[in-house]
């Protein structure tokens, strides 16, 4: 969370698989309550009905603001527990909402314009117990994957050669580049954005690749094949995270052999739509990031490879991005301030 002259700004990624703020990332998943769900640890009863965070992960899609209120639900448990991690417990709040969009959907004013009236409102919920009153004042939209690199975080090279204090953000280091390349591999898609100099520069990509949610799907369905066994989709997120799971070693080896087919299939996806690795400083950021990792760095077909671990990140730099246009606004004469 930013606070910019008395306001609120509290960045939030809407992500199909994890709900991420600066502080926080959880599944996007949630279950309604027949009950008050006193035995749950993470509960809102908004609108009369009460719910609780797990369960099945909700549908994967582009646009969080149509079909059901899914991503308004878990946007509110994201905005209780981000004050909460801020030290501010319940009240009334007014708060600037920022959040993304993929860059494929920037230019596209309707999506733009349906996610800020669709959360631009004033709600009231119960977290835990207690009452929240949250007027969302205004929406910024930022893009997708590029917001990350305004964030307040390190990349592993520049970590590596001791650049936190010249670069304090991914974005100082990619200005100074001629060519690079953003790869952001989410849960549903992957975006890709070519860079010069820090400027994104047009790139047409209308079938985006598939994030690792479908590789999810190909490796349950293939343990289910081989194995007879039911693994759920949790136990395999758990698996690759490095969890305390308990997965036979023939379930284990077929989750290996799926991840390592995707970094390579993508890969070869991304060569194809002419992304310039060869001659470019290329970031790989996102929630499928460390997947690929290591077959990426066996390929020396990359000028520079380097990985931003922070999964939190765009969540941290729409909150900058989203403070920026606000100095801006506050600079034009007051007649023109919109």
């Amino acid at each position: 969370m930013i606070r910019h002259n008395g306001k609120m700004i509290l960045g939030v990624d809407l992500g199909n698989y994890n709900i991420k703020t600066e502080h926080l990332c959880f599944p996007s998943a949630y279950v309604e309550l027949a009950g008050d769900g006193n035995n749950y640890s993470h509960t809102l009863r908004y609108n009369g009905r009460y719910y609780a965070l797990g369960g099945k992960r909700v549908a994967q899609r582009d646009d969080k603001a149509s079909m059901n209120d899914d991503f308004l639900i878990l946007t509110q448990f994201a905005v209780a527990r981000e004050l909460h991690a801020n030290g501010l417990g319940p009240g009334s709040y007014e708060i600037y909402l920022a959040t993304a969009l993929p860059p494929a959907y920037m230019n596209n004013k309707a999506m733009r314009t349906g996610l800020k009236q669709f959360f631009r409102r004033q709600m009231e919920f119960l977290y835990n117990g207690q009452r929240y009153r949250v007027n969302i004042v205004r929406v910024y939209v930022c893009p997708q994957g590029v917001s990350a690199l305004y964030a307040n975080v390190q990349t592993e090279r520049m970590d590596g050669q001791g650049l936190e204090i010249a670069c304090r953000s991914p974005m100082a280091a990619l200005a100074k580049e001629g060519m690079a390349v953003l790869v952001d591999i989410g849960g549903g898609t992957v975006d890709p954005v070519v860079l010069q100099y820090g400027v994104p520069q047009p790139f047409e990509d209308e079938h985006p690749a598939k994030g690792i949610i479908w590789t999810y799907n190909s490796i349950r369905r293939d343990i289910k094949a081989k194995t007879g066994a039911d693994v759920p989709e949790e136990a395999v997120n758990l698996y690759l995270n490095g969890e305390n799971i308990r997965m036979d070693e023939t379930s284990a080896g077929i989750i290996r052999e799926h991840i390592d087919h995707y970094a390579n299939r993508l890969l070869m996806e991304l060569r194809e739509k002419g992304l310039p690795f060869s001659t470019a400083y290329t970031l790989v950021q996102g929630g499928g990031a460390k997947f690929v990792r290591d077959a990426w760095k066996q390929f020396a077909s990359f000028a520079v490879l380097d990985f931003l671990p922070e999964i939190r990140a765009t969540a941290m730099g729409c909150e900058v991005i989203a403070q920026r246009m606000m100095l801006r606004e506050e600079q034009k004469p007051e007649g023109r301030v919109s």
